[in-house]
């Protein structure tokens, strides 16, 4: 019985000692959960447990952006995200301590990572629910050296938006205004992740305006409804007045995504003085941003952008 006990000691100490090793040095002893291959990577579905964490790597030359977006499962569960390099993650391993890092994030649901890169070496990043005792969670991510493989847009087209996250019942408007007969507008928007998906609406200026001061129904030129990515060329007749490009987020979490709109002539060429303007709605329907020169055009006060928010809720 004695020896059987001993054995049982003996087993308990050596397991206890493995245990701790890998916990102090992971690097070392441990594999990355994931790796950036061919500067890109997209995962979902990923599962971190109750005080637990994984990590990736990804080399970086001196210069280079690490740019990516992370979101979870639904706007409960919040996760920490870091990026650091070998050192700076070993003393957060050993202090649950994340000052060092260089770049930081905590108890987010969604976030838009834009690590610019001083020095080329190993760069580690951390997604953390270290301190979070109560649940796990489930989270999507996609990372791209330089933007590689991100829905992102060149700076060529008339009017570009990177990086655009709408919070659930959270809408972007873009405004534009015309002189010419005939023209066609070009849209296009992909979401991060391909399960995640907008509504998008081009109204009328004056359907917009009726509905929103008479209690019409608003009645889209061209509507998609939860898709993750829209292209599409719409021709405009009017003689004069104004259109809107609504994005909406009807879901029940963050999406991430990126657009463009360009205006061509009936001619082909483009129409650099044409104006765009965007806005953004809070949560609460309120404004978060919106450019003085479209609420003068609409209504002269935000008020009315309050019963246009919630029609979409």
């Amino acid at each position: 019985m004695k020896n059987n006990s001993k054995t049982r000691l003996i087993k308990f100490i050596t397991l206890f000692w493995l245990s701790s090793l890998s916990v102090l040095l992971p690097l070392a002893e441990s594999s990355p959960d994931f790796e950036v291959e061919d500067g890109s990577l997209v995962e979902t579905n990923c599962i971190l447990g109750i005080n637990s964490w994984k990590y990736g790597t990804v080399n970086l030359t001196k210069g280079d952006t690490f740019e990516g977006y992370l979101t979870t499962e639904n706007a409960s569960q919040l996760m920490d995200f870091f990026v650091g390099n070998m050192t700076q993650f070993q003393f957060w391993i050993d202090q649950n301590n994340s000052n060092q890092f260089f770049q930081a994030n905590h108890d987010f649901h969604s976030l838009k990572v834009d690590y610019s890169c001083l020095e080329s070496g190993l760069y580690y990043y951390i997604f953390s629910n270290r301190n979070n005792s109560n649940s796990s969670l489930s989270f999507d991510c996609a990372f791209g050296v330089n933007g590689k493989k991100l829905p992102k847009y060149d700076r060529f087209h008339e009017f570009v938006k990177n990086g655009v996250i709408l919070k659930p019942g959270e809408s972007e408007i873009v405004f534009f205004n015309y002189l010419e007969d005939t023209f066609l507008i070009d849209l296009e928007f992909k979401c991060v992740f391909p399960m995640d998906g907008l509504n998008m609406y081009l109204v009328n200026g004056a359907n917009f305006a009726q509905w929103r001061t008479k209690g019409y129904d608003l009645v889209p030129m061209l509507h998609f409804y939860n898709v993750s990515t829209v292209s599409h060329l719409y021709s405009i007749e009017h003689s004069q007045g104004y259109d809107l490009v609504i994005f909406s987020n009807q879901t029940k979490r963050d999406v991430s995504f990126s657009y463009y709109a360009d205006t061509i002539l009936k001619e082909g060429e483009t129409n650099s003085n044409r104006q765009q303007n965007t806005g953004t709605f809070d949560e609460d329907g309120s404004i978060a941003s919106f450019p003085l020169h479209l609420l003068l055009i609409l209504s002269g006060s935000s008020v009315a952008f309050i019963a246009e928010r919630k029609k979409y809720k």
